[in-house]
């Protein structure tokens, strides 16, 4: 089984909080996400030479691409959004089919300074793109907004959080009471038979706000020896 990711997110047109669980093996290595301040602040994740997560901000523009599957994605594809004018949508659907054909994805595109998100999922060989509302949504490897029982509560409680507190805490507080109290086990047999533990073993957040210029992140990953570090 590979990686997959559970999303939830606030958004509220001139910000957005993205919250990220990864679920694999727990015996797998991770390193810690890769930041560049190239050409904006950005973070990506690869495996064996393939883009595995790939999130990217700069002035108010923001991609996030989640690692659903593994993509065969030129590496230039997502920062170029940081370069052009063009709308979320209209980046989207400018995509060349080469690059279409090597999306099997879920990606989040925004620009913050014009209150606009989509989201990107491919059905077949065409991409399908959607207009987001304002709220709290989730994505997983079910689908946006899917009505399953983990994706529904970890929407219930992000909620409730929200609820609570007239000014959200910093992005910290948010991963570690949210995201880490929200934990994900299923025991299954590798092809030897050998008994594997799928878990949570990544959580992060960006917190991202229309008039501050930098972005805020925090990531924590389990190293060789099962203990959360970042």
């Amino acid at each position: 089984m590979d990686d997959r990711d559970t999303v939830a997110f606030q958004w509220s047109g001139d910000a957005l909080v993205l919250l990220v669980n990864t679920h694999g093996n727990e015996n797998s290595t991770r390193d810690p996400m890769v930041w560049s301040e190239a050409g904006g602040l950005s973070c990506t994740q690869e495996y064996r030479g393939k883009v595995k997560v790939w999130f990217g901000y700069k002035e108010g523009r923001v991609v996030f691409l989640s690692n659903s599957h593994e993509h065969d994605i030129h590496p230039d594809l997502m920062p170029s959004f940081f370069e052009c004018a063009k709308t979320p949508r209209r980046f989207v659907e400018d995509f060349t089919q080469e690059a279409v054909e090597a999306f099997n994805l879920q990606l989040l595109v925004a620009d913050i300074n014009t209150g606009s998100l989509v989201y990107v999922s491919k059905d077949e060989r065409r991409l399908r793109v959607n207009d987001v509302g304002h709220g709290v949504h989730t994505i997983s490897a079910y689908g946006f907004d899917a009505c399953i029982l983990r994706d529904d509560m970890l929407k219930v409680k992000f909620n409730e959080m929200i609820a609570r507190h007239a000014k959200l805490p910093p992005i910290k507080n948010i991963v570690e009471d949210l995201m880490m109290k929200s934990p994900f086990f299923i025991d299954s047999v590798d092809d030897a038979g050998k008994k594997v533990r799928y878990r949570t073993v990544r959580t992060l957040g960006m917190d991202i706000k229309a008039n501050r210029p930098q972005g805020r992140f925090y990531e924590r990953h389990l190293n060789d020896n099962g203990e959360w570090v970042g």
